[in-house]
């Protein structure tokens, strides 16, 4: 209903206040290395491979950076841009770094080459390597959202380890009486 419909007027926000995106404007490249504030993780089913989860960081930038997003030229984001990293095995440590300024870049030998380490088993790609390096301590970075179907089962860097601790209990049967049906809540877990 519109506002001459309702009789009531729109609320102003306080001065300064704006709408917020939560969408990233791109992501990272890898092209050069990222300076950003990692704020939350999105988790979701892979493309490739549906029960391998995949995993999108998005962060605030501090520095300027290339970004790309598909169908666009790669530009460069700006300082309080919102960004998505797509997160990859060799980068782990940046789960226990939320809120907190991080830099990001590949792990590079004296070559110049990006790092690998060998996979276990045999016919596995090598893992690239990254470096994860932050002034100070964060929190482990919180889920945003999680639409994970055949992955769920899978266990991320951001998953709280105390959560997979906690085992449902089982409810115990109990025989049927004239008593139970009265108060059948009584047996519900929780």
């Amino acid at each position: 209903m519109s506002e001459a419909a309702t009789g009531r007027k729109r609320r102003a926000a306080p001065k300064g206040y704006a709408k917020r995106n939560t969408d990233p404007v791109g992501n990272w490249t890898e092209d050069e290395p990222i300076h950003f504030t990692p704020r939350s993780v999105k988790l979701m089913d892979g493309n490739q491979l549906k029960s391998k989860p995949a995993i999108i960081i998005v962060g605030e930038l501090v520095e300027p950076t290339i970004l790309n997003k598909k169908d666009t030229d790669p530009w460069e984001g700006q300082k309080g841009d919102l960004v998505g990293v797509w997160y990859k095995p060799g980068m782990k440590d940046i789960a226990k770094y939320g809120g907190v300024p991080v830099w990001l870049d590949k792990d590079l030998d004296e070559d110049g080459e990006q790092r690998t380490v060998k996979m276990k088993g045999g016919g596995k790609n090598p893992m690239k390597c990254y470096t994860v390096e932050s002034a100070t301590d964060g929190k482990r970075i919180p889920i945003s959202e999680d639409t994970r179907k055949e992955s769920r089962s899978a266990t991320t860097p951001f998953d709280d380890p105390n959560l997979k601790s906690i085992k449902p209990r089982p409810v115990a049967e109990a025989a049927a009486t004239d008593e139970d049906e009265d108060d059948v809540d009584d047996n519900v877990p929780f």
